[in-house]
């Protein structure tokens, strides 16, 4: 690959990866408040 190419991929990488971790932090926190619920109620 190109130098140009790794210029143009890596930020497309980078914010594949953001979006990933941050859906998966959001999904996480969502399944931590649903186990509290439960263990609430």
């Amino acid at each position: 690959m190109t130098y140009r190419g790794d210029v143009y991929f890596m930020p497309v990488l980078v914010s594949v990866f953001r979006d990933y971790t941050c859906w998966h932090a959001i999904s996480l926190i969502k399944g931590t408040l649903y186990l509290l619920t439960e263990f609430i109620s």
